[in-house]
C-alpha cells in the first residue's frame, strides 16, 4: 500500500502543474480590454451607435453646429467629436441610450464653465442601468478665474460601475421633470470587455493640451485592437502539447522502471522462492498422543518444547498451520553471502549434533528405566515389605534425574515420544539446510528454529 501512494504522488504533482498551467492560460485568456463608445462614431469594435431622443430636428446637435451657444473645442474632444443638446420643460425628456458587452462602464462628459449671460451651462442626469435607476449627476459653472471653460475627459466623469457580469448591458443617461434648462453634452464611454477565449490587448494614451485663454485640460483616448487569434491559438496549443509531451515521459520512464523491478522479481529465482512459498511447517506427525500428557504425568529433566510457529496443536492433537508471512531480502555481497551461508549452515549443524546428543541421553535413560522396572520387583521383599538399595548407583556424569514414576511403563512411553519428536525435529533442521535464511538470502529465520542453545538443550520452543 505505501508503495501505491508514493507513485500516486508524481501522478497527482503532473495533474496539479498542468492544472496550474491550463488556469494561467485561461486567465491570461480573459485579460479585461477597454472599449470606447463616441457619440458619433459609436462602438469601436461593434460600430452601433448611441440612440438620443426625442430625434426632433434642433434638439441633438453635433460639433458641427454653428449657431450653438457653447462650442467646445474638439480638439479637446474624444476622436473630436461630441454630441449635444439644452433641456428645457417642454422637451420632458432628453435621453442618450446605448448597448455594451462587458464588465464596466464609464461615461464621460463635456460640462461648461463660464457661459455668456443668459446662457444654461449646468448638467443634470439620470444614470439607468439595465432597467434600474443606479446614480444621478449635476454639475454647476465653476466661474472662477482660474477655471477652464470646459471639463473633458477624467474631469467630466460624470458615472463609472464596475463588477458588473461579461453580459450584454443596456445603460439610458436621460434628463426629465425638471423645471429649468439643463446642457447635457455626451463625448464617450468606455466598457471593459472580458473575452474568454480570444485574448486582447488594448493600448491607452493620454495627451493634454493647453488652452490660450482657458488653461489646462487633460485628454484620455483609448484605442482597442485585437491581437491576432491565431498566433493567440497557436501559443496555448503548444503549450499544452509541450505539457503533454512532459506528462507521456514522465509516465513512460514510471512504467520503465516499474517493468525493470518486475523483470528483476520474475528473474530472481530466490525473490520468487521468498515471495511465494509459503513458511516452513512442519508435517503433523502420527504421534499426537505423545503430546497430550496425563494430568499425573511428570515433565523429564530434558528440555522439549515445540514452537508455535512451526506448529499448533489443539485439545484433540490436530495440527494448525500458521498465516502465511512474507520474507525481507537483503541484498548483500557475494562474499557476505557464502559468510553468512557458512556460519548459518554451522549453526544447523551445531543444532542437529546436540539433538542427536540429547536423544542418545534419552535413549540410555530410557534403557536404565526399562532395566529399573525390571529390578523393582526383586527390590522388593514380599514378607518383610522393606526395600532394597539398587544394585548400580547413577552415573555421575548425568544430571540428576527426577525420581522414577511408578508407573514405568508410561514414563519410557514418554522418553520414546520425546526420542521421536526430536528425530522428526532434527530432519526438519536437515530440510532447512537449504532454506533462504540458511543459503544466506533472508535475515529471518525459518519459523520454528531459533538459533542457539537454551539450558544447554536443543531448542524445540512451543
Amino acid at each position: 500500500m505505501p508503495d501505491v501512494m508514493i507513485r500516486r504522488r508524481p501522478a497527482l504533482s503532473g495533474l496539479l502543474f498542468l492544472y496550474a498551467f491550463l488556469r494561467q492560460v485561461t486567465l491570461i485568456s480573459s485579460i479585461g480590454v477597454n472599449r470606447s463608445i463616441d457619440d458619433t462614431l459609436g462602438d469601436s469594435v461593434t460600430g452601433d451607435r448611441p440612440t438620443y431622443l426625442p430625434d426632433t430636428l434642433g434638439v441633438w446637435e453635433d460639433n458641427t453646429c454653428l449657431d450653438c451657444a457653447l462650442v467646445p473645442p474638439t480638439s479637446n474632444a474624444f476622436d473630436g467629436t461630441y454630441t449635444a443638446a439644452t433641456y428645457n420643460p417642454d422637451l420632458k425628456n432628453i435621453s442618450i441610450s446605448f448597448a455594451f458587452t462587458g464588465t464596466a462602464i464609464y461615461v464621460y462628459f463635456i460640462l461648461a464653465n463660464n457661459p455668456d449671460p443668459g446662457i444654461s451651462a449646468s448638467t443634470a442626469a439620470n444614470f439607468t442601468l439595465d432597467g434600474n435607476l443606479v446614480s444621478t449627476f449635476t454639475h454647476s459653472p465653476d466661474s472662477s478665474s482660474s477655471a477652464p471653460d470646459f471639463y473633458f475627459n477624467n474631469s467630466a466623469l460624470a458615472f463609472s460601475k464596475t463588477s458588473l457580469k461579461n453580459v450584454t448591458h443596456q445603460m439610458v443617461i436621460s434628463t426629465s421633470g425638471l423645471n429649468s434648462n439643463y446642457y447635457l453634452n455626451f463625448d464617450y464611454a468606455l466598457y471593459t470587455f472580458q473575452n474568454p477565449s480570444t485574448a486582447t490587448s488594448s493600448t491607452s494614451s493620454s495627451s493634454s493640451a493647453t488652452s490660450s485663454t482657458t488653461g489646462a485640460s487633460t485628454s484620455l483616448q483609448s484605442d482597442s485592437k485585437s491581437v491576432p487569434t491565431g498566433a493567440i491559438a497557436g501559443g496555448v496549443v503548444g503549450g499544452v502539447a509541450v505539457v503533454t509531451i512532459i506528462c507521456a515521459v514522465w509516465f513512460f520512464c514510471l512504467r520503465r522502471k516499474k517493468k525493470k523491478a518486475d523483470e528483476y522479481h520474475h528473474d530472481d529465482p530466490n525473490t520468487v522462492l521468498q515471495s511465494e512459498i509459503d513458511p516452513f511447517i512442519l508435517p503433523p506427525a502420527p504421534m499426537s498422543d505423545a503430546y497430550t500428557l496425563p494430568d499425573n504425568s511428570f515433565s523429564p529433566p530434558s528440555t522439549f518444547r515445540t514452537s508455535t510457529a512451526l506448529l499448533k496443536r489443539s485439545a484433540t492433537g490436530t495440527t494448525e498451520a500458521v498465516p502465511h508471512t512474507s520474507t525481507t531480502i537483503n541484498l548483500l555481497p557475494s562474499d557476505s553471502k557464502a559468510a553468512i551461508r557458512r556460519q548459518r549452515q554451522q549453526e544447523l549443524e551445531r543444532q542437529m549434533q546436540q539433538i542427536g546428543d540429547e536423544i542418545k541421553d534419552l535413549q540410555i535413560e530410557a534403557e536404565e528405566r526399562n532395566a529399573g522396572r525390571d529390578g523393582m520387583s526383586t527390590m522388593m521383599s514380599p514378607t518383610s515389605g522393606q526395600s532394597r538399595a539398587p544394585l548400580s548407583a547413577t552415573r555421575s556424569s548425568r544430571p540428576v534425574r527426577s525420581p522414577r514414576s511408578p508407573y514405568g511403563n508410561e514414563d519410557v512411553s514418554q522418553l520414546k515420544a520425546q526420542i521421536q519428536a526430536m528425530s522428526e525435529h532434527i530432519a526438519y533442521l536437515q530440510d532447512q539446510q537449504n532454506s533462504a535464511w540458511a543459503q544466506g538470502l533472508s535475515d529471518e529465520p525459518p519459523p520454528g528454529y531459533s538459533p542457539g542453545p537454551v539450558d544447554g538443550h536443543a531448542v524445540l520452543t512451543v
